[in-house]
């Protein structure tokens, strides 16, 4: 009996935290400040810390702190070498939750 509890448990943990990061997602595409990088990415396939600081006119910490939540979700990877680190779209991740905010959307239009 213990074992059968504690692997329900173990279940819901995993759907809590998978709902978490569809949320985590979809909250992080709607801010207007990640569609801004995002965009910019997408048109230069690639860019680097100091692209995105020009483009973006930002503080360092800010454009820092939204490149983490762009990285953490999974639309973003960061690609580091000898030479230098950028960041490029994580593709079939953006067009997945893209495709999720749209079946939302039309879900709830009035």
């Amino acid at each position: 009996m213990n074992s059968l509890m504690h692997t329900w448990n173990t279940i819901k943990a995993v759907s809590t935290n998978k709902l978490d990061q569809a949320t985590a997602v979809l909250e992080t595409l709607q801010n207007p400040a990640n569609a801004s990088i995002l965009e910019y990415i997408q048109e230069h396939q690639k860019a680097s810390l100091l692209d995105l600081a020009l483009h973006t006119q930002w503080s360092a910490e800010r454009l820092e702190l939204q490149l983490e939540r762009l990285c953490r979700c999974q639309l973003l990877v960061r690609k580091e070498s000898i030479v230098e680190c950028h960041y490029v779209l994580n593709e079939p991740k953006v067009r997945k939750a893209k495709r999720a905010a749209k079946t939302l959307s039309a879900f709830y239009q009035v």
